[in-house]
């Protein structure tokens, strides 16, 4: 039958068509390598900031050393049983508390550095994480797209060698309107009869259409009164 040779050919085409959909699928994930550069981009303004945080770190340590390190002289200072005015002592417990309160305003200061150095490592770990998690994700999606295609290219040049050495049977006036309806429906204009009803739109074929069918010619073509696409009953 010739609708069947056609309906053949088109679930030969139907396999590449998919493929080729895949194609345009993988298109839209290959724009993760721009998300890819954002996230790099992301991650070395984190890093960044995180020598900056850690060069605060250290400066900040060394001040709180420094200061220790004086409040400990003023201490045995004070301590020391050396001869000194009352002056002496009072600018010595002044110059003590000021030092005691530097040092423990350098700790709340040290102690919200260390907070955002951890925040920035996490998210530098997170960011890394992602980053790599991508990269593999993009290293498979596009080996998967050259392989389709290759696979596209291969298969659509063979089916256009094959579609031409078997339509060469069919008369012209159902190659004819085939490819007529073909330009409704380029990715299939057959739709095959499944237990009474159309295989693309589901609408129920008329009792004498099916009758008409096992009684009918290989010219004969028969529409979908719904959808509009050729019927093709097995």
């Amino acid at each position: 039958m010739y609708i069947k040779l056609l309906w053949d050919l088109e679930q030969e085409e139907l396999s590449t068509q998919k493929k080729r959909q895949r194609i345009k699928e993988i298109e839209e994930e290959l724009k993760i390598e721009s998300e890819i550069n954002l996230l790099k981009d992301q991650l070395g303004d984190v890093k960044k900031e995180l020598e900056v945080f850690l060069r605060h770190k250290k400066s900040i340590e060394s001040d709180i050393e420094d200061s220790n390190k004086s409040l400990i002289n003023i201490m045995e200072m004070l301590e020391s049983k050396k001869p000194r005015t009352i002056k002496d002592t009072k600018r010595l417990k002044k110059e003590q508390d000021a030092l005691a309160a530097k040092i423990e305003s350098l700790k709340l200061s040290l102690e919200a550095r260390e907070k955002e150095i951890r925040d920035h490592e996490e998210k530098e770990q997170l960011l890394s994480k992602k980053i790599e998690e991508d990269e593999e994700t993009l290293k498979v999606i596009s080996k998967e797209y050259k392989k389709l295609e290759k696979e596209v290219k291969e298969e659509s040049k063979q089916f256009q060698k094959e579609f031409k050495e078997k339509v060469k049977g069919i008369p012209f006036a159902v190659i004819s309107k085939y490819m007529e309806v073909k330009e409704d429906f380029p990715h299939g204009a057959i739709a095959q009869v499944e237990q009474g009803y159309c295989g693309n739109c589901g609408s129920k074929i008329p009792l004498e259409v099916i009758e008409a069918f096992k009684k009918g010619t290989e010219e004969q073509i028969v529409r979908c009164e719904v959808c509009g696409k050729i019927l093709f009953y097995q």
